[in-house]
Parts: structure tokens; sequence; C-alpha cells
């Protein structure tokens, strides 16, 4: 007796996300983000844009295995290109009446946008889009929902990862507490001339080789990097003694390379840092300090960096703008450097240059040019006083 045929077995139901991909990796991203449960990407890319690497820089964001992507070359400007290599793409994928989509069209070209929407239309397929500068998908197909919230919050690396940024060493080579760094920042304003100075040489130490320390009785190493005599060595390191009682420093003496760094100017990353953590309610993953980074092979530093609300900000720290060895106010010079890094890392971020120096025409001040500079650099420049009063001048905390 002949056994019932049996009907063959159906493939399973996939759902696969279409991304274009441009300059701009972050919506891309977001979206990917906003919907779980997706089996399977495909980036529609061109030749530009490989070159550019902009594909795999969401391939890296993503976190998501690289053999989940499938990435298509068009001629952005060609709609039956596009289409003939969306066809091959889709008997590649062996896909079929069960298989449905997610089209983010927010980037590609025009051109792009027009022939994938046109592709997907036709086929059980969610088509969405990121307007400029917000953190909503609006779904065009097959329903028109003109707003839907994206909860994803994006992590300091993942953004710079979208822009191929990559990050090298963070979070500072030294830190003390909290406690003791917000002290500190009302001690340093206090501070007279003789003190400043003191910091000022601290400076002095900073290609200090890692295996060596400033001790009592370092007098060779002060010799060496303040250019001094013996015995204005060693009053000199009877002063630092001094000092180190007078801050109530919690650490020891001698001072290793990287607290010299902290006393002469990281401790104000540090104090910027807790500040705008606190304030912002910021995750760890979403703001480092002292960040080295690079791209296309020139290195920089990001004194801090965060993010939030997923737009990026940048913000150059200085206790000084003045020289007191070349007697030059230093503003212009450090402002052009903060704007420079911006557009040498490619990036559309939120600057900010934060310095302890005060406003008014004093040669070691805060000039009206220099702000009427920085705002033609789209910076925020914050002197002391404002500085004081950081949080009024931060962006305000999301709603939990």
């Amino acid at each position: 007796m002949s056994q019932p045929e049996t009907a063959p077995s159906q493939p399973e139901a996939r759902r696969i996300s279409v991304s274009l991909i441009s300059d701009q990796t972050l919506p891309n991203l977001l979206v990917l983000s906003s919907f779980p449960g997706l089996d399977f990407h495909v980036l529609v890319s061109s030749p530009a844009m490989q070159k550019k690497g902009a594909d795999k820089a969401l391939i890296v964001a993503s976190g998501i295995p690289q053999e989940l992507f499938r990435i298509i070359l068009v001629d952005e400007n060609n709609l039956l290109d596009i289409r003939f290599k969306l066809d091959r793409l889709m008997s590649e994928l062996e896909t079929g009446p069960r298989d449905s989509f997610v089209v983010n069209i927010t980037g590609g070209t025009k051109i792009m946008s027009l022939a994938v929407f046109n592709y997907f239309s036709g086929l059980p397929s969610q088509i969405v889009y990121v307007p400029a500068g917000k953190n909503a998908y609006a779904e065009i197909h097959p329903r028109s929902i003109p707003e839907t919230a994206i909860e994803t919050r994006v992590s300091l690396k993942q953004y710079l990862d979208c822009y191929q940024v990559d990050m090298g060493s963070q979070g500072g080579d030294y830190a003390l507490d909290e406690e003791f760094t917000q002290a500190f920042f009302h001690k340093f304003i206090a501070f007279d001339e003789a003190q400043k100075r003191l910091l000022n040489d601290f400076r002095k130490f900073r290609k200090l080789p890692e295996n060596k320390k400033l001790t009592h009785d370092g007098v060779a190493i002060v010799k060496k990097h303040l250019k001094i005599q013996d015995e204005e060595a060693k009053a000199w390191l009877k002063r630092v003694a001094s000092f180190l009682q007078e801050i109530e420093w919690p650490g020891d003496f001698p001072l290793s390379k990287n607290q010299l760094r902290y006393l002469s100017g990281d401790w104000f990353e540090e104090w910027v840092a807790q500040r705008v953590r606190n304030h912002m309610k910021l995750a760890p993953s979403h703001i480092l300090r002292s960040l080295h980074v690079q791209k296309n092979d020139a290195p920089n530093e990001l004194d801090v960096a965060f993010t939030h609300a997923n737009k990026l900000y940048i913000v150059e720290c200085k206790t000084s703008i003045y020289d007191p060895e070349s007697g030059r106010n230093l503003l212009d010079e450090a402002l052009y450097k903060a704007n420079s890094i911006r557009k040498d890392l490619g990036l559309f971020a939120q600057s900010y240059f934060f310095t302890l120096s005060q406003k008014g025409e004093g040669k070691d001040m805060v000039k009206p040019h220099h702000e009427l500079r920085a705002k033609a650099m789209g910076l925020t420049l914050l002197a002391l006083d404002e500085v004081k009063e950081l949080e009024k001048h931060l962006p305000k905390p999301e709603k939990a």
C-alpha cells in the first residue's frame, strides 16, 4: 500500500533589511536597531561609497556578523542598472512570497531612492526614511505614518565607527576621585601667580619616560626638563613638596608622568567629564576623556567627547590660554585647532571650547574678537564665569 505524498516544506519566512549607503551612516544604523528580528541585510552601495568604506562602516558600527550582510554595487544614477542588480540579488537569495523587507531610503542618491522604492513597493515591505536631525523615522509604505520614535541611543564608539574614526587609548591615564577633582577646581581659580607657574612647569615633564618619576631628590631630572642649575632645582623641589601639602594631594611624592599631566591640566578634562556625565546622566560608554582617535592615518586627541540623543559633542579644555614664557595669547591658535579637528575627522559635531581664563581686554583674557571668531566657526566658547555654571550651557538631559 503506497504512502500518501507529503507536501514539500515551505522555507521559513525571512525579514530582510535594505539600506541605501551614503556618507551619512548613522540613519541606517538607527533604523537597523529599530527593527529587531531582522534575518539578513542588503546594502545598496556605489563604487564611490565603497571606495570611501561607507558600507563597511555600517557593518562595523552595527555589530552584526558580516556574513549576514550582502553588498551590491549599482550605478547610482541608472534606474535600469539598479533594478537589474536587485533582480539578480533576489534570485541569488532565493527570496519567496513569505519573505518581507524593511527598506530604508534615507541614504543614497535621489535616483537610488526612487528605484528602490519602486522595486520594493511591489513586494511585502515596509519603506521608511529618517528626517534630518530627528530621532524618529517616517513610514511611507504601505501606510503613511509621519513619525515613529527611535529609542536607540548610540554609544560614542558606535558614532565614531559610523564615520570611520578609529579609537585608540581612552579615558585618561590618571584620575582621582570626584570629590578631589571638584574641590581642586575651586582651589585652582584661587591660585596665585607662583602656584600657576609651578603647574605650568609641570607641563615640561610631559616627555618624562614612563619608568621615571619626579622624586624629592630628583635634581638631575629637574635640571634636564626645566633647564636650571642645582640650587634652583633643589628649591623648586621644595616648592613642589609644599604645594602638594597645600592642595591636600592624596597621591604620593614621587610623582609619575601621568600624575604630572593630571596636575598640569588633565584634571580640568576630568572635572568637565564628571560635570557633563552627572548633568546629562550619561552611561560610561557615551562619554570619554583624553581620547586618542585617528582617521586616514591622521591622529588627533579629543579632550572630552560624548554622545547625547544620537548627536556628538566635542569639548576642548584649556586651563589657560596664555603662555607666560612667550607672553602670547594662544586662543586664536587653539580655536583654529579645535575647529580643524572636527573637519579632519569629518564629523558633524557640536563643539565646545572651555577655558578657565577670564573675559576682558588683558593679554591673558578671552577678548571680544575671540568670541566672534568662535561663533563664526560654530564653536561654543565658555570662559571662567560661564564654566562655573557649565550646566546652563549644555543640552538638556533626555527624559527617562
